[in-house]
């Protein structure tokens, strides 16, 4: 009887971003107990050890603007928050030599953060493109959030340079809310909505604006400290999530990005491009996961080798053959023997 694959584990928030968006909503003059905030299950061991479910985060942004009636209240958000904020993370891109390492920097640890979002560099000779992605992008939650990551990373942009930092453009996937001027005053640049992505575009010259608080002994103590963090992170993360899936998958069919991509709630270029901020593919994921599985059958001599390639989702013994030694080195059979001596 082959056993049911494991439930996804849920999307995570750092509790931290739970906690300044209710200290906004209170700054905001937004009546909390009128509310009825529903209770989160969040620890507080530190800044990044608490965790809320991502599904949760967006309700409460949901429950909020219904609270404060508002189109403003995200950007207002966004701006309250200071780089410092960010604990040991903020500090490690406060501290580095301009505007571009530090969105290097940003970019680099945003997973700590959340798992329900990331972002995307692109540039062109005159331009740098910031995209944002966030899971389950046309409910209003999600909507809220774009809203206030986007204004978050132009206000830290002002904040670190000291520079009126001015977008060229800033675009939004979702429809237009029913007053934009809180937005066009903050953003200072045209406000495009109903776009393919939700992004900031800005001009390739603010990148090498220099940092008020550069200190590059600073940053290189801050880097390390932040690095631990992302590795802890990382120990329960995505790619390990996504082999506990596989190995559950693996005998029924063989499992692809877009099947994968599904029974982890979120898109296949999403699933692709968290993997690869954690430094590894989907087919490598695959091919290690199917490479352990197979270590283990075949320390189980009851266990045909045909049977072991079936399991794994191969199609025929010699197509399992070629690519275990490709992975190891050896044959099934000899290194059955070897295990077996």
């Amino acid at each position: 009887m082959t056993s049911r694959a494991p439930e996804p584990r849920p999307r995570t928030v750092a509790a931290l971003c739970t906690r300044y968006l209710l200290d906004a909503a209170a700054a905001a003059g937004l009546d909390l107990d009128r509310a009825k905030l529903p209770s989160f299950d969040a620890r507080d061991e530190g800044p990044f050890e608490g965790r809320v479910t991502y599904e949760s985060q967006l309700a409460l942004w949901e429950l909020l603007m219904r609270t404060a009636d508002d189109p403003g209240f995200p950007v207002f958000v966004g701006a309250r928050l200071q780089p410092r904020d960010h604990d040991v993370v903020g500090f490690a891109y406060m501290t580095r030599a301009n505007l571009s390492e530090a969105l290097t920097q940003a970019m680099r640890y945003g997973s700590v953060w959340s798992d329900g979002s990331t972002w995307e560099i692109t540039s062109t000779e005159h331009a740098v493109t910031l995209a944002l992605e966030i899971d389950s992008p046309d409910r209003l939650g999600a909507r809220c959030l774009a809203e206030c990551l986007l204004a978050e990373m132009v206000h830290f942009g002002r904040v670190l340079t000291g520079v009126d930092l001015r977008p060229i453009e800033v675009r939004f996937r979702h429809r237009a809310p029913r007053d934009t001027s809180a937005l066009e005053a903050f953003f200072k640049a045209p406000v495009r909505f109903e776009s393919p992505r939700s992004e900031l575009v800005l001009a390739q010259s603010v990148l090498a604006t220099p940092l008020l608080k550069a200190d590059a002994d600073l940053a290189a103590f801050f880097a390390v400290r932040a690095d631990d963090l992302l590795e802890r992170h990382r120990a329960d993360g995505l790619a390990r999530r996504l082999r506990t899936l596989l190995e559950g998958e693996l005998g029924r069919a063989l499992p692809t990005v877009e099947t994968a991509a599904a029974r982890l709630a979120m898109s296949p270029r999403t699933l692709r491009r968290r993997l690869h901020d954690e430094g590894t593919t989907f087919q490598d994921v695959l091919d290690e996961t199917r490479c352990d599985l197979a270590k283990r059958h075949l320390g189980d001599e009851r266990i045909a080798l045909g049977e072991v390639a079936f399991r794994l989702g191969f199609s025929e013994p010699s197509a399992f053959h070629r690519a275990f030694k490709r992975w190891t080195g050896q044959t099934p059979l000899a290194y059955r023997r070897l295990r077996a001596a």
